[in-house]
This record gives structure tokens, sequence and C-alpha cells, in this order.
């Protein structure tokens, strides 16, 4: 295979441009999920934040300010990563929101509530686990 010449290259921004694109983020309240939500919006892409209800003013205020800044467009959904009942909700949601889903950043996490691992109780780990590993398997 011949390499391409110069002038039949393409532009690396259309290239990994995001435009068309529709993305779900998790943890989307949070700072880092808001980040990567304006990143994936500045790329181009239509954005869904996701995170639990008690965060819905936080998750307005992210989906506003990254539309805002980036025209993109953005909405919301509020759920527990750790219920599959509510995974299936909010993918169902985001998918008839943007008419399509192409990414999901699964971002959601949370820490335990102890240091001293020999005081974790089960019920902690097991809900440490869920959000962070299980979800969205």
């Amino acid at each position: 295979m011949k390499p391409l010449q110069i002038h039949q290259l393409r532009s690396i921004y259309d290239m990994m441009s995001l435009r068309g694109k529709a993305a779900l983020i998790t943890g989307g309240a949070g700072g880092i999920g808001r980040s990567c939500a304006a990143g994936l919006a500045e790329a181009g892409a239509s954005i869904v934040l996701m995170d639990i209800p008690e965060k819905k003013e936080m998750l307005q205020d992210n989906c506003r300010a990254i539309a805002g800044r980036y025209q993109a467009e953005t909405m919301y959904v509020t759920g527990n990563v750790a219920d599959e009942d509510h995974v299936n909700r909010m993918i169902g949601e985001a998918y008839e929101g943007m008419g399509r889903l192409d990414i999901v950043f699964a971002n959601a996490g949370v820490g335990g509530n102890d240091d001293n691992p020999v005081q974790i109780q089960l019920s902690e780990w097991k809900k440490v686990i869920d959000i962070n590993l299980t979800a969205f398997w």
C-alpha cells in the first residue's frame, strides 16, 4: 500500500470529531464527570449526564453550562448505577432523548466510609463493589 500524500490526508479535527454522536456520562454531577462531558461536547458530542436523584439540581446546572459554552444538545437522567432496573431505564431514556447512544463513560464511583479495612462492614463493601465494578456491566 502506497502512503498517502500530504494533500490526501484528512483533517485530524474531522477524524477525531464526535459530531453526530451521543455520550452518556455517569457521575455527571461531579467534577470528573462534568469535565469529561465538557470535553466530549467540545469535540461535538451530544451529552446525557447521569447521577443519583439527590444531585438533580447539579445535573441541571451542568447541562445548562455545557449547552451554553459548547452549543451541545444536553439532557440528564437520574438513578442508581448499582440497580440494574435503573440502568436499563436510564439507557432507554438517554437513547429516546438523543435518538442514539454511541458512547458510555462509566465514571460513577464511591469510596468506602472507613479507611480501616478491618472495620468495613460487608454491606458497605457490597455497595462500593456494586457501584464501582458491577455497574453498567
